[in-house]
């Protein structure tokens, strides 16, 4: 078990997450839906709003949508470092198809949850927020998809079969502010939730959701 969070074990109801601001890079694009080396700006993908979402998900709080799922990962007081910690031990549980939400406020640490994910995948491209491309997709041990729906209001029903087809596929998608697209992305194998504790430190939570990830958590070696 990496030191400062501890493993739960199955039954263990959800707690709350508190959580890292993230910085911006380059990305490497899947074949055939964008160009080498730059990320895919997906111009099929839902439209952006003006606004960002609803006041009620701009907390980063888990919709009703997602099943609770068992807890596997707790550290109350994440430095930096545990946080990329964490994100490497899952990493290591991850298999094509699976499906990350990332929930916090902003500045809790999706983004850099997401890129020590990407690099613990082999990833070797900079990873950047896709906030303002809503995807970026990279080539690493598995294709990784990192999609951001901060600005989506809503997605519409004209659009919603665009971001349903990111989460149909057996690349690892990683999504930061899932609230929008909750009832088009699925199920997801795991939810990660982030909250602020203090200026260095969050609250930090994995949820294996669906049982066969929480077997692959278990079965995980230190």
């Amino acid at each position: 078990m990496p030191p400062g969070g501890r493993s739960l074990h199955a039954g263990e109801p959800p707690g709350s997450g508190r959580g890292f601001h993230q910085a911006e890079a380059p990305t490497r694009a899947r074949s055939g839906r964008a160009t080498e080396g730059r990320g895919d700006v997906c111009p099929g993908c839902p439209r952006r709003t003006t606004s960002p979402q609803r006041a009620g998900a701009r907390d980063g709080a888990v919709g009703p949508l997602v099943n609770p799922g068992t807890v596997v990962y707790v550290d109350p007081r994440a430095t930096l470092s545990s946080i990329r910690r964490a994100a490497r031990r899952l990493a290591r549980a991850l298999r094509p198809g699976d499906l990350v939400l990332l929930y916090g406020p902003l500045g809790s640490g999706k983004t850099t949850f997401a890129r020590a994910v990407a690099a613990a995948l082999h990833v070797t491209d900079p990873v950047r927020s896709p906030s303002f491309t809503l995807a970026n997709i990279y080539a690493g041990d598995f294709t990784v998809q990192h999609l951001d729906l901060y600005r989506l209001s809503e997605v519409a029903e004209e659009d919603a079969l665009a971001l349903e087809e990111y989460c149909d596929t057996d690349a690892v998608t990683l999504v930061e502010w899932p609230q929008a697209g909750e009832a088009r992305l699925g199920e997801p194998s795991w939810v990660v939730k982030l909250n602020h504790v203090s200026a260095q430190e969050r609250a930090l939570e994995i949820v294996a959701v669906k049982e066969e990830a929480r077997r692959r958590w278990e079965a995980l070696r230190d």
